[in-house]
């Protein structure tokens, strides 16, 4: 589940995404960015998230890295926070001037398979770069895989306790994986390498 964006806010070098979470949730950031033009190998970037909408509250997390410096190609950055409030801002911000471009930004909530423990329930590789490998002490149903915004990418039936998923069409990048066993769903990140 991908949290809904309710404002964007542009300010030169700064950006302002505001979203409202669940306290003591872990989240992770993922976005991509492009400079435009050539780039000042110097430069450093920060993904920032505070407690509020507005000016002031607390910093959760402050994310400081040196970005990748190749222009026009885009490149992905992520990060994890654990929200303390309902009301949050996400900014971007970068120390020059050089033009660059945000896109697919996503706030996503960190879930785990422990709904499915009760089934010894495993899931390998993770990094995967072709297979998925599952397994369980109980049929597992189905998977669905979203990306990170949200979109299903993959739907498989299985209704087998042990089985492979194909992953090799999916394009690098982190997704989400639910798994079905009986009555009880799990939700787990994979990366696709």
């Amino acid at each position: 589940m991908v949290l809904i964006v309710q404002e964007l806010k542009t300010v030169m070098v700064l950006y302002f995404i505001i979203f409202d979470a669940t306290p003591s949730q872990l989240y992770t950031v993922n976005f991509k960015y492009q400079w435009i033009n050539g780039v000042n190998t110097n430069q450093t970037m920060k993904a920032i998230v505070r407690s509020d909408y507005d000016t002031g509250g607390t910093v959760i997390k402050d994310s400081g890295f040196f970005p990748e410096t190749a222009y026009n190609i885009w490149h992905i950055f992520s990060f994890t926070f654990t929200a303390t409030q309902v009301q949050n801002r996400l900014i971007l911000y970068k120390d020059s001037d050089a033009p660059i471009a945000f896109d697919d930004v996503s706030i996503v909530p960190v879930l785990s398979v422990d709904d499915l423990s009760q089934f010894n329930f495993k899931s390998t590789p993770n990094p995967a770069k072709e297979y998925i490998y599952l397994s369980a002490s109980k049929t597992i149903d189905k998977i669905e895989i979203y990306n990170i915004l949200g979109q299903q990418v993959k739907n498989v039936n299985l209704n087998k306790t042990r089985s492979s998923v194909d992953v090799s069409s999916l394009s690098k990048g982190i997704y989400i994986v639910k798994a079905f066993i009986e009555d009880a769903v799990g939700t787990y990140k994979v990366i696709k390498e």
